[in-house]
């Protein structure tokens, strides 16, 4: 619904230079809950002209989101166009299809920060600036560097300079730098705000010779937050431009504690509530959004990472140096083997989903070409364990969550990866990172109506289709996949007295939708499979 306010709403704000006025934007709050609100700003006595998201970090009505195009770059009305986003503004710097700047969201890094660059014929290692928000909604700015897939952040950056470079950033070097425990935040540069007070780190982030002008007034978008917990999204058209030490002032005027500048000129751009506030019609890569908690992730959903106290192991597992993760703690791998080395997420304190305990399981790992080809992941729920074969070695499955199947859990149920598995080469190994569980609704039936249960994962599917298929009596089972003009493209047939597991290679098949039939004397039933590549 719309808010109506008065054409001008005059509202103080905390200003350290000349007093600023905050005049609200009802067109650009249409439904936006009321933590988030929106402002022009202006300045007694100047031409200062800005646009202010405002939101409120302790309502438990929205959620920060980072995201990075799939399309290659879009533009930020397109980025807010999505379901369920209330507002969005313009990431960090790209070229050439590639994000410069950190891009993390829930844990997971789908972009870091750039790790060296070449000014002069001189290799300098810039920790650029980001703005971050934890898991219980704290804010920070630091200075931060991608160590081995690690996102670190520091209190102080490194004192490059034009011509001095200074050594690559460590684990202990600068000293005080530490993973980043955040679960959202977007990288840009330079730092403007740091306890109240202007301090631009434009040199020691080496944005000279980047393109990104200290002192012309430009288009400009920042991000910051302040000490009563409101984070502040600041965006000024072209036609309005500020130079950095203005911005950053503009900042401390609105009370920031601590802000960076993200990507300016003709990426600035601001939507809110379904209007363009700052327009842009250049696509960028990576933006910062204000979601719906159902918009940005499902807040129901559990996590269960590598790095938990319900994670244990056994046998000789070790990290990979392969990237992206999810949380703090990198992937962890294990030689393909006989069995007896497991890897065990426990679900403590999951709930029962409102009495129902049926979830999506899904799995994140870093494929990569020594990967197994029939991972096996066995999901203890209920008296009968749940094993489901995955091809670790497809880049379909790299950042992304993958689904393995569904399933009635309850508090204290488990999921287990062996090494009893095999790959294409040599030394091959398996791979665990984390696992999700989303609450889900159970189908209302598993069977055709004389047919068998017929399960199917995962579904889409690249490599293999795992089925299991419970016949209504002992017999022959035959399963038919079917393109859509009902030939049989793959078939297999086992004789089962209880439930038979059926592995179906789908690789060589022209993506799309395809039947699956599973066949037994008493009758057939029939499921929807999507091959994808």
């Amino acid at each position: 619904m719309r808010r109506f306010a008065p054409l001008v709403a005059l509202i103080p704000a905390v200003a350290f230079g000349q007093p600023l006025t905050l005049e609200a934007r009802p067109d650009a709050e249409e439904g936006l809950p009321a933590s988030i609100r929106v402002f022009d700003v202006t300045r007694s006595g100047t031409s200062l002209r800005a646009s202010l998201i405002r939101a409120d970090l302790t309502a438990d009505d929205w959620l920060l989101q980072a995201v990075l195009s799939d399309e290659g770059g879009e533009t930020v009305p397109s980025f807010a166009s999505d379901p369920g986003v209330f507002a969005a503004v313009n990431g960090g710097y790209f070229g050439s299809g590639q994000s410069f700047s950190l891009v993390l969201d829930r844990g997971v890094v789908a972009s870091p920060n750039i790790r060296a660059l070449n000014r002069g014929g001189t290799t300098f290692y810039p920790m650029r600036g980001a703005v971050g928000v934890s898991g219980s909604r704290q804010p920070d700015v630091a200075w931060v560097y991608d160590i081995e897939g690690v996102t670190y952040a520091y209190p102080t950056p490194t004192a490059n300079a034009p011509g001095s470079p200074q050594p690559q950033p460590t684990a202990t070097f600068p000293d005080g730098g530490a993973p980043w425990d955040v679960e959202v935040a977007i990288g840009g540069g330079p730092v403007l705000v740091q306890n109240g007070t202007v301090a631009i780190t434009y040199d020691e982030e080496v944005m000279f010779g980047s393109g990104v002008d200290l002192t012309t007034a430009r288009a400009r978008t920042a991000v910051g937050y302040t000490s009563a917990g409101q984070l502040l999204l600041v965006a000024v058209s072209e036609a309005n431009g500020l130079t950095l030490g203005a911005l950053a002032q503009l900042l401390v005027d609105l009370g920031a504690t601590e802000a960076v500048n993200l990507d300016g000129g003709g990426s600035s751009a601001m939507s809110s509530g379904g209007v363009p506030v700052v327009s842009s019609s250049r696509p960028v890569l990576s933006a910062l959004r204000l979601v719906a908690p159902d918009g940005g992730g499902n807040e129901n959903e559990f996590i269960f990472d590598t790095g938990d106290d319900t994670y244990r192991e056994t046998g000789e597992w070790f990290e990979s140096a392969n990237a992206p993760f999810v949380g703090g703690t990198r992937s962890r791998l294990n030689e393909v083997g006989t069995g007896e080395d497991r890897a065990v997420f426990v679900f403590d304190d999951i709930g029962e989903n409102d009495g129902l305990g049926y979830y999506f399981v899904e799995a994140w790992w870093t494929p990569s070409t020594n990967r197994a080809i029939d991972t096996p992941f066995i999901i203890y729920g209920g008296d009968v364990p749940d094993t489901l074969r995955v091809d670790q070695t497809s880049p379909n499955a790299s950042g992304s969550w993958n689904y393995i199947s569904s399933a009635f859990l309850s508090p204290g149920d488990s999921l287990v990866v062996t090494d009893d598995a095999i790959g294409a080469e040599s030394p091959a190994f398996v791979c665990v990172d984390a696992i999700r569980l989303t609450p889900g609704t159970p189908p209302s039936t598993e069977s055709g109506p004389t047919g068998p249960a017929l399960h199917l994962s995962p579904n889409p599917v690249a490599h293999r289709l795992d089925v299991a298929v419970t016949p209504s009596r002992a017999g022959t089972v035959r399963v038919d996949l079917l393109d859509v003009l009902g030939r049989v493209v793959r078939t297999e047939a086992v004789v089962a007295a209880g439930e038979a597991r059926l592995g179906v290679d789908v690789r060589g098949l022209a993506p799309g939708l395809y039947l699956l039939r599973a066949v037994t004397e008493a009758g057939a039933t029939t499921r929807a499979v999507t091959v994808v590549r």
